[in-house]
């Protein structure tokens, strides 16, 4: 709609962030919040920690903010769940009552990995803590009025995080040790946000990739069509790491109950998402 109103929950997170952006480049009437008390970006200061009640009303609100760090999750479950749970479902509540759409960011971790290409009304059954609070979440959610919920796979860009270490470490002309044991089913933050921009109807949406690729593998696809050599990336085992992982789901695609929606990535399209500029 023309005239609609944005509101995103976590504007320095990835996604939010991305979601800003766009929306500001199509020249819609967006602000963010940020726990930054002198941020550059048009945003509200808001601390989930002791979150204050928002005054926005008649907005769709893209609640993008938690602690995503599955082993801080654990290690501070009560620090996490207050966050995670109690203060998010506290903020998405009284936005509802504001007449606001709520589109939340939930995970793929809500599911234990046993079984292969989950569909969106498929049993729970969250195995580490962040994706119980996930679902605990959710429970409540699905009972509101205006709700979407989004369940990701792993989302990456090239100009953030882990790919923007690869590219960088790349350009230094530096190795790179990537595990070649550990599987993920990748999906573009541009995919993310086309998605999600549009999407209006109540429900819960599955946004995956189409297989599971090693990050070994995910490298080296990355290197070839950006035309590089592959000489400096080292294969190593997860199992041989000081990293601690606690979520290794064996099925780590989801699937969905809709065919009329583009919510499943093929890898080649990630790729070409991954070119660096």
């Amino acid at each position: 709609m023309r005239n609609e109103k944005y509101l995103i929950i976590g504007g320095d997170s990835l996604v939010g962030s991305y979601i800003y952006k766009f929306l500001k480049k199509n020249k819609k009437n967006v602000i963010c919040t940020s726990r930054k008390k002198n941020s550059k970006i048009n945003s509200i200061y808001l601390d989930l920690k002791k979150p204050k009640k928002l005054n926005i009303y008649d907005s769709k609100v893209f609640f993008c903010a938690s602690i995503t760090s599955i082993p801080n999750c654990e290690a501070y479950p009560e620090k996490s769940k207050l966050i995670n749970v109690k203060n998010t479902l506290k903020i998405i509540k009284n936005l509802s009552k504001n007449n606001c759409k709520i589109i939340y960011f939930s995970s793929q971790a809500v599911f234990d990995g046993k079984k292969k290409n989950c569909v969106e009304n498929d049993e729970l059954n969250p195995t580490c803590n962040y994706g119980k609070f996930k679902y605990s979440v959710e429970k409540e959610l699905i009972k509101l009025q205006n709700t979407i919920i989004i369940r990701p796979t792993k989302i990456l860009s090239i100009n953030d995080g882990l790919l923007y270490e690869w590219k960088n470490l790349i350009i230094k002309n530096k190795e790179i040790n990537v595990f070649h044991d550990l599987y993920i089913s990748p999906i573009s933050i541009e995919f993310v946000v086309k998605f999600v921009i549009s999407i209006e109807k109540k429900g819960i949406y599955h946004l995956s990739g189409k297989s599971k690729i090693s990050y070994f593998n995910l490298i080296n696809k990355i290197l070839k069509i950006n035309n590089i050599n592959n000489h400096l990336v080292k294969k190593i085992s997860y199992k041989k790491s000081d990293k601690k992982i606690l979520y290794k789901p064996k099925y780590c695609a989801l699937s969905s109950k809709y065919n009329n929606l583009d919510n499943i990535q093929n890898l080649r399209h990630f790729l070409n998402d991954a070119k660096f500029n």
